[in-house]
């Protein structure tokens, strides 16, 4: 599943648009406990709704569930990184650091070293790096991750393009426009040929290519990638009706 979770861009620094949640291996394994289902159940729908303070108590709940199958079942590192794209979405990302290190480290352990479940949590704790700066850290585990979903996936997946809007961040907030620029213009072209040109999902990446587009002296163009994403979202937003 492709969330948008972190949507804000400030002077300082670019965060990262683009967050992923692992898939439900549990399913793989076997039925799972009837109290972590009900839990991770009103995390996922209290998260979407935007309610974090709710979520974040329901996943630590099914953490705790979790952990009752042993430290490192897949229910653990699958709650766990959930608390941590709630933590990300709060700001809280030395927390959500840990929760994704962890969750890293449960995965590496428990499934194979080219796992879609794993090259997501990497890009997850990528984001949690750079945003907090730390962007020596976060640049190998975007390129990691990009590798496995490039194997997995094929090369015009959206998930790449996620990872590759992602790494281009990093290396705008770093300006080296000249390596990030080719990485967006791939992650938008990927992202057009499969959701097609006015799909809510461009807009991070429009803004992000806009931004570099700016800094580099293309006012003109940039105005037009903001147009564009600005378009994007009024024909997303909801019509107001007269009473």
């Amino acid at each position: 599943m492709r969330l948008r979770s972190l949507a804000l861009v400030c002077l300082a620094v670019l965060f990262p648009a683009c967050s992923t949640r692992p898939a439900p291996t549990w399913q793989e394994a076997g039925a799972e406990p009837p109290a972590w289902k009900k839990a991770i159940f009103a995390a996922e729908k209290a998260h979407e709704r935007g309610d974090l303070t709710e979520a974040e108590t329901w996943y630590r709940s099914a953490i705790q569930e979790a952990e009752k199958l042993g430290p490192d079942h897949q229910l653990v590192a699958f709650s766990v990184n959930g608390l941590g794209l709630v933590c990300t979405d709060e700001g809280k990302f030395a927390e959500a650091e840990k929760l994704f290190e962890r969750a890293l480290a449960i995965y590496e352990k428990i499934l194979p070293g080219k796992h879609p479940n794993i090259a997501a949590t990497l890009d997850n704790l990528a984001n949690t790096y750079q945003a907090q700066k730390k962007y020596a850290e976060a640049e190998p585990l975007y390129i990691r991750a990009l590798a496995i979903r490039e194997k997995l996936l094929g090369k015009e997946h959206t998930d790449v393009a996620t990872t590759l809007n992602n790494l281009a961040n990093l290396y705008l907030n770093q300006k080296k426009y000249a390596a990030a620029e080719p990485l967006y213009v791939r992650a938008l072209a990927i992202d057009e040929k499969a959701l097609g040109p006015d799909h809510p999902d461009l807009v991070e990446t429009l803004l992000g290519y806009a931004n570099l587009l700016r800094e580099t002296d293309r006012k003109a163009e940039a105005d037009k990638l903001e147009a564009r994403a600005n378009g994007i979202r009024a024909k997303r937003a909801p019509k107001k009706t007269d009473h």
